[in-house]
């Protein structure tokens, strides 16, 4: 799951894809890894995701950057925020339904959790 969760950032995500990614999140948060997973992702995978996007403007100057820039924050704002919120929408119906069983209650204190 890790290896695909990487391909929205890379533009690599393959067909039927977001749907299995869906489907996997909304099983692991039925389990006692639910609550690691919300941390997981935070610190782990948005990390990466993050050091991939800037990887693809790092080495470039001048109006090159900027180009490349603007390419970068279109891609990120219309295709990666959209797939991210699809691929974790069972985590916002999760905490817009105030579920209580344990692993959705966990889930939720993770994401509203501020580092200290």
């Amino acid at each position: 799951m890790r290896i695909r969760m990487i391909a929205v950032f890379q533009k690599e995500l393959g067909e039927n894809e977001l749907y299995t990614l869906n489907e996997g999140v909304r099983q692991l948060l039925k389990t006692e890894l639910g609550s690691f997973f919300t941390e997981y992702l935070q610190n782990q995978l948005m990390t990466k995701g993050m050091v991939i996007l800037r990887d693809k403007i790092r080495f470039y100057e001048g109006q090159k950057l900027l180009d490349s820039l603007a390419e970068t924050w279109d891609f990120f704002f219309c295709d990666v925020l959209s797939m991210l919120q699809a691929i974790f929408y069972p985590v916002q119906v999760c905490m817009d339904q105030c579920c209580s069983s344990t692993h959705c209650y966990t889930s939720l204190m993770l994401l509203t959790a501020t580092p200290l």
